[in-house]
């Protein structure tokens, strides 16, 4: 019997399709969002980069020889014959990177997101096959405030969808109500799958006793102490929260995970897992630095388990004794060599606040071995 147990989730641009693979991920689920592993396909000198250069040419790079990404989908989104060129070259490659993500996933189950899930080679990989649907408006405004677009370019992105009709879904989640309405339905699909499709309840009993979720899940958030967060948040965010604050819009469009401080019910590690890495925001005030090495290898555990490249830790108010446990523990402080030798840590601007740059903790089994 294979193992893990593979959830595909597609949908029209704009559906919300992240918001479910970030719901799903609250219950511990490795999420995996196929336009991710394509940015990491284009670094320069990977497989997608030098495939996609050759096949458009030099103009689609910068000046300091990396891939234009919005120039190349100005390019291809205007003419579909370079587009199923573009879908060509770098489909295949997500599918072997897939391959090896469910070969290697210390998570019993994935969660993979791919608008192009149903018309590509990722649709054999899957287990369960999900299709999130919205209203028209839902889909204009998520992408106005999201992706910035204005009304015609976003018409006509949603005019290029593609789903061919005759391809099976197993399951439908309408997501233009609250988050709290698309949680039921996820707990009702999770629920059902429990009870009907004996490998998915043969994978998650035998993992039940190694599978710990440490983060707050989407009942829990509803419970944390909103001031002390917003605080986090603001900095975390580098933006000024307006009250009245909704938090569900804050924490679910920011698409945060949040974690409690060991002994500190009230003190929060704020991050997201963002291309494979763990970015996490924290304040040391009043706080013990074993405290914070003990909350971070709670961090640690869930990042490994999802084939987490790093952790990307910005603190502030910490001490120089801090720095020796975060030294002891495995972190180095984030530089232009570092960027320079991986890649796919994204560049690091100083917070607000400190005068201090981010410490990373690089880990070996992330999925950037994965990356042709």
């Amino acid at each position: 019997m294979k193992d893990p147990f593979v959830i595909g989730i597609s949908g029209s641009i704009g559906s919300g399709k992240s918001l479910v693979r970030h719901l799903l991920a609250l219950r511990g689920v490795l999420p995996v969002d196929a336009d991710e592993l394509t940015h990491f396909l284009l670094v320069e000198e990977k497989a997608g980069y030098r495939e996609v250069v050759h096949a458009f040419g030099s103009d689609i790079l910068n000046g300091s020889g990396e891939l234009d990404r919005e120039k190349l989908g100005r390019m291809v989104f205007g003419d579909p014959r370079k587009l199923q060129n573009l879908e060509a070259i770098l489909h295949p490659l997500v599918h072997r990177i897939m391959l090896d993500v469910i070969a290697g996933s210390p998570s019993p189950v994935i969660a993979v997101e791919a608008i192009k899930l149903y018309t590509s080679q990722l649709l054999s990989l899957c287990d369960s096959r999900w299709f999130v649907t919205t209203i028209l408006n839902s889909q204009l405004d998520r992408l106005k405030k999201n992706r910035r677009m204005d009304a015609d370019t976003a018409m006509q992105r949603l005019r290029q969808q593609y789903f061919p009709e005759d391809v099976h879904m197993d399951y439908f989640i309408e997501n233009s109500g609250s988050i709290a309405e698309t949680w039921e339905q996820l707990d009702g699909i999770w629920q059902d799958m429990r009870s009907k499709n004996s490998r998915f309840r043969t994978v998650l009993d035998r993992s039940a006793k190694k599978t710990h979720r440490l983060m707050l899940d989407y009942p829990a958030i509803q419970w944390v102490d909103h001031p002390e967060l917003q605080s986090l948040m603001e900095w975390a965010a580098c933006d000024s929260l307006q009250d009245p604050v909704s938090w569900e819009d804050e924490i679910f469009s920011g698409r945060y995970f949040i974690n409690r401080m060991p002994s500190f019910p009230l003190k929060y590690f704020l991050w997201k897992f963002d291309h494979f890495n763990a970015v996490v925001s924290m304040d040391a005030t009043g706080l013990d630095g074993s405290e914070i090495i003990a909350g971070l290898r709670e961090i640690e555990m869930i990042a490994c388990s999802w084939l987490g490249n790093s952790v990307i830790l910005h603190i502030r108010n910490g001490s120089s004794n801090l720095w020796k446990k975060l030294r002891a523990a495995g972190y180095q402080k984030y530089n232009a060599v570092l960027l320079s030798k991986y890649p796919f840590l994204k560049p690091a601007p100083l917070k607000e606040g400190t005068i201090d740059t981010p410490w990373v903790k690089l880990f070996t089994n992330g999925i950037w071995r994965f990356i042709p």
